[in-house]
C-alpha cells in the first residue's frame, strides 16, 4: 500500500472522529501514541477514570503490559491482523 493511501485513509478517520466529536458531548481523551507508549499505566488509569471503570491494580499492569509488550515479526508501530501494536 503506498503511503499516500495510508495517509489519506488516516486522514479520512480524523475527519471522521472530528465530526462525532463535534455533533455529541461525549467525554473523550486524545492520547498520542508516543504518550501511551511513554506512560501506558498512566493513560490506563485515566481511561479507566473516564469511562468510570475502577479496574483493580492487576488490571492497569495488565493493560499497560499489553501496550509493552512486543509482538514477533512487526515493527514499532505496525498493527497485527489482530489490532494489537508493536512497541518499545
Amino acid at each position: 500500500m503506498a503511503a499516500t493511501s495510508r495517509r489519506g485513509g488516516a486522514v479520512l478517520i480524523y475527519q471522521r472522529m472530528s465530526a462525532i466529536r463535534e455533533r455529541h458531548n461525549y467525554p473523550i481523551m486524545i492520547i498520542r501514541y508516543e504518550e501511551l507508549l511513554e506512560d501506558p499505566l498512566g493513560h490506563a488509569r485515566g481511561l479507566a477514570s473516564l469511562t468510570g471503570l475502577n479496574p483493580t491494580r492487576a488490571e492497569l499492569d495488565q493493560a499497560a503490559e499489553f501496550v509493552r509488550k512486543p509482538r514477533p515479526g512487526l515493527r514499532l508501530g505496525q498493527f497485527s491482523k489482530t489490532g494489537s501494536v508493536a512497541s518499545a
